[in-house]
């Protein structure tokens, strides 16, 4: 199945329509989950300047600031970008599949949540993150385990849907190892579901060969 895109305007509906709710649910999980990824992030990082992919209404990017981070937040949803605003947080309306960003620009690249992106993209994905990392970059990445993808009916009890790709632990090595080393990977669980966790750094052989062709 080939995917034009139309599941990045659906989702982003769902957000702006909702975004009191996802900013009470994404606190809730960043003050009950993430703290040991961010805890290894944080010691795995060689520099300061952050992207979170994917931001939402910020509020990992509130966590690299008070740390003293240069993180730069990207993401669709208007609202959750206001939302970011007002905290006075730096942001940009940007796909994060292909942001207009220059290359070598970040010594770590955060996604608390790769679960919107068909599985046709992850590895095109995965070049375009790898061509924004300085050597040694750093990538994090947690995404529900599981098996498919398709649009599900948004939590919110709205009309809206989201869609959402699921990924079988392992998975997403085939689709990050071309350009990326493994440093931990293991599977943690969020609520009622399991997620799979990945810590990458990037590969220098990797980056050469990408620029000779950029």
């Amino acid at each position: 199945m080939i995917h034009t895109g139309e599941e990045k305007k659906v989702n982003a509906a769902s957000y702006n329509a909702n975004v009191s709710f996802y900013e009470k649910k994404f606190r809730q999980t960043f003050e009950e989950y993430s703290q040991p990824d961010l805890e290894r992030f944080l010691s795995e990082l060689k520099g300061s300047r952050v992207l979170d992919a994917g931001c939402g209404p910020g509020i990992y990017l509130e966590f690299f600031r008070e740390k003293g981070l240069d993180a730069l937040g990207i993401d669709l949803s208007d609202a959750f970008l206001a939302r970011c605003a007002e905290k006075g947080l730096n942001v940009r309306k940007m796909d994060m599949e292909n942001p207009l960003l220059y290359p070598y620009s970040f010594d770590g690249i955060w996604c608390m949540s790769l679960v919107h992106t068909p599985r046709e993209r992850i590895s095109a994905l995965a070049k375009t993150w790898a061509k924004l990392l300085k050597p040694n970059g750093l990538l994090f990445i947690s995404a529900k385990k599981g098996s498919g993808e398709g649009y599900e009916p948004s939590e919110t009890g709205d009309n809206t849907k989201r869609w959402f790709t699921y990924f079988e632990e392992g998975e997403l090595e085939k689709y990050f190892s071309p350009y990326f080393d493994v440093l931990h990977s293991y599977t943690r669980t969020l609520g009622t579901r399991e997620w799979v966790v990945y810590f990458f750094r990037v590969k220098s052989g990797a980056l050469k060969t990408m620029f000779r062709n950029f």
